[in-house]
């Protein structure tokens, strides 16, 4: 299954939401349909500690994830844009997911 070679992150109101629809525009670019699926900073909660609860429009499964990447057609980068990856606890997930990102 597909899996983005690139991260949009930062802090918010820095801009990623313009960048992230600049992105979409481009030819050779797919972006996620959903902007700030927060999979690595949310999902899968069983695996995060009780005081990082999930929120209920997080991405929560891996294979939900996945999916979101499933109309990569002939596209050469493959995105997707959530500013809370900035965060710590989202950082180590994110190397364990996509190490090559």
């Amino acid at each position: 299954m597909m899996m983005p070679n690139f991260l949009v992150i930062g802090v918010t109101k820095s801009g990623t939401t313009s960048l992230y629809n600049y992105l979409q525009e481009h030819p050779q670019i797919f972006m996620s349909p959903i902007k700030e699926p927060q999979f690595f900073e949310y999902g899968e909660a069983e695996k995060l500690a009780l005081e990082f609860p999930a929120r209920p429009w997080a991405i929560q499964t891996l294979d939900a994830y996945q999916s979101l990447f499933s109309a990569v057609t002939t596209e050469k980068v493959i995105g997707e844009a959530t500013p809370s990856n900035f965060h710590a606890r989202a950082c180590k997930r994110i190397y364990e997911y996509l190490p090559n990102a």
